[in-house]
Parts: structure tokens; C-alpha cells; sequence
């Protein structure tokens, strides 16, 4: 799969509105339409921006494993932002969990 074919998936399966994604990269629909259409990749210096609006990273933009991401965190980004919610709420009652722990231990130790 193309970084073009990569985007108009991401763009659906998150669904996303290609009006909302044209207005955010300061394009037209037209030149978004006229990506999917052709089959083109859109010129570097909107891929980052692409990836911000996607909630993406580079790599899984190029389509290329990033050795330095976990398997929980590729999932993660994969969340739609309600589930992210749920997660986060999870991880932070967890942190404190392990801060209120690591406080009374240093208090004993």
C-alpha cells in the first residue's frame, strides 16, 4: 500500500471528512480529490502535517515499522479519541498508583 492509498484509509476508517483534512492542510477539496484520484502522493512538506491530522506517526505514514514503538503503542494510535480517553484514564489511575507506592517506600527506605 502507497502513502496515497495509505491516507484515503486512514481517512475513512477514522472517519474523517477529506473537507475537514483539505481545510487543515490549507488546501482545496479539490487538490485532496485530485490525490486520491490520480493516485498521487502529496508533495513532502505536508507530511507531517498529514500525520498531525491523522494521529499518525511518520512511519506508519511510509508504511515502515518503527523498531522504537511497542506493539501497545502502535495499537494505541489506532484508538479512536473516546477509547484513547478510556486508556489514558486507566494508565494515569495506574501512575499514581506507582507514585503513592514509590512515596511510602522512600518514606520506609
Amino acid at each position: 500500500m502507497g502513502i496515497n492509498e495509505r491516507i484515503f484509509s486512514i481517512l475513512e476508517e477514522k472517519n474523517l471528512k477529506q473537507s475537514a483534512f483539505a481545510e487543515f492542510l490549507g488546501l482545496s477539496t479539490g487538490q485532496i480529490t485530485a490525490w486520491k484520484k490520480r493516485g498521487t502522493t502529496p508533495p513532502a512538506e505536508y507530511l507531517i502535517d498529514i500525520c498531525k491530522f491523522l494521529d499518525i506517526s511518520i512511519y506508519q505514514l511510509l508504511g515502515v515499522e518503527n523498531e522504537n514503538e511497542s506493539e501497545l503503542e502502535q495499537i494505541y494510535k489506532k484508538l479512536q479519541p473516546d477509547e484513547k480517553k478510556i486508556v489514558d484514564i486507566i494508565f494515569d489511575k495506574y501512575r499514581k498508583k506507582d507514585n503513592n507506592n514509590l512515596s511510602l517506600t522512600s518514606k520506609i527506605g
